[in-house]
């Protein structure tokens, strides 16, 4: 999630820091900021409270960053039934 590491970045903060405030491991943050690890409604509000952004605002990041998933897939998955194989 590059929002995330932007945060970070722009704070000076390093992951291991954030995890450790947020009570979570440094490889499920790692895993959250390369966008392998969805954030979820607890982890929003624990990012509230350390970085000050609303938790409503860290969802809605994810929610558009699951739609933008599934775009991608869809998209991937139309184009892949319009080629026609070649002979």
């Amino acid at each position: 999630m590059s929002l995330l590491r932007d945060a970070l970045v722009a704070r000076e903060m390093k992951q291991v820091e954030l995890a450790k405030e947020l009570s979570i491991a440094k490889n499920v943050m790692s895993e959250i900021i390369s966008g392998k690890r969805n954030i979820t409604l607890e982890l929003t509000v624990k990012l509230e409270d350390a970085l000050g952004n609303k938790a409503e605002f860290w969802m809605k990041y994810q929610v558009a960053y699951e739609i933008d998933k599934i775009r991608i897939k869809y998209k991937k998955a139309v184009e892949k039934a319009n080629i026609s194989p070649r002979a």
